[in-house]
C-alpha cells in the first residue's frame, strides 16, 4: 500500500523548485527509466517522493487556513480601529467632564459645611432668646 501512495521521481537538481511549482496534478510514470533520463538534460539527480492526493488535500487545507486567517486579522484590525477611535471619544469627554466634577465636589464641601452651621447658628439663637 505504501508503494501504491508514494512515487518517486528523479528530476534535476536546478529543477526541482520549478518542476514542484508547476505540478497540478499526480505524476505518473509512463515508460522505463532510461526514457526518463534520456528526455532529461545531463546532471545530478536526485529523487523526490511525493504524496499526491495528500499534498494537495493538505495544500488546499493551508490555503483555506490562510484564507481564514487573512479574513480574521482584517476584523481583527478593524475591531481595534474602531476600539481606538471609541477610547479617543471617552478621553474627550473625560476631558471635559473631569473640570465640571471638581467644581460639583467643591461645591457639596461648600454646601456641607454650610448645612453643618446652621444648626448651631439655631442653637446659639436658641440659647440667647433663652436666656
Amino acid at each position: 500500500m505504501e508503494d501504491e501512495t508514494q512515487q518517486t521521481i528523479e528530476v534535476l537538481v536546478v529543477e526541482v523548485k520549478d518542476k514542484l511549482a508547476s505540478v497540478t496534478e499526480p505524476i505518473e510514470e509512463n515508460g522505463n527509466k532510461e526514457e526518463k533520463e534520456s528526455s532529461l538534460d545531463d546532471g545530478e539527480f536526485i529523487k523526490v517522493e511525493r504524496e499526491p492526493v495528500e499534498m494537495k488535500d493538505r495544500f488546499r487545507d493551508v490555503e483555506v487556513n490562510v484564507e481564514e486567517s487573512k479574513s480574521s486579522n482584517a476584523n481583527l484590525k478593524n475591531e481595534a480601529l474602531s476600539t481606538e477611535v471609541k477610547l479617543q471619544e471617552c478621553g474627550k469627554k473625560y476631558e471635559t467632564l473631569e473640570p465640571n466634577h471638581k467644581k460639583l465636589q467643591e461645591e457639596m464641601v461648600e454646601t456641607e459645611n454650610n448645612f453643618n452651621e446652621k444648626p448651631k447658628s439655631l442653637q446659639d439663637t436658641l440659647e440667647d432668646h433663652e436666656n
